[in-house]
């Protein structure tokens, strides 16, 4: 996984393999600017892929760098959702349930570094790079 920045439009090119040897699975991938995050949802189901359109949802995590605790900043269809924190190897570092629109996240135990952070709900997973410094 790359990330992409500058000014102005930008052209993403995905090329993937259907993996043959699961029957479903599905992907998202996220491009996250200062209006929120926006994702496109890939989904393969028994060796067929298909990309759904790009979906805007209103995610906001401040502050980013974060030093002790960041607060994400949920819509209420995302109430009672998991969110888990992760860092660049995979390795899940917290879990714990939206309970309000405003999720503390305690940084406070972690070196400085770029962390992933998942939002899951039944419906969509999100996906987005924290900074701690």
């Amino acid at each position: 996984m790359s990330n992409i920045s500058g000014k102005g439009d930008a052209l993403l090119t995905i090329t993937a393999t259907a993996n043959t040897t699961i029957k479903s699975r599905i992907d998202t991938i996220s491009v996250s600017n200062s209006f929120g995050v926006q994702n496109i949802i890939i989904t393969q189901v028994g060796g067929a892929t298909e990309v759904s359109e790009l979906s805007s949802v209103d995610i906001l995590f401040y502050p980013n760098p974060v030093l002790e605790k960041g607060y994400i900043n949920l819509p209420n269809s995302m109430l009672h959702g998991r969110i888990e924190l992760y860092s660049l190897n995979g390795k899940l570092l917290n879990s714990q349930i939206a309970e309000s629109n405003i999720v503390e996240i305690d940084m406070n135990k972690f070196v400085s570094g770029i962390y992933i952070i998942k939002i899951i709900t039944p419906h969509e997973v999100l996906t987005t790079n924290i900074e701690k410094q």
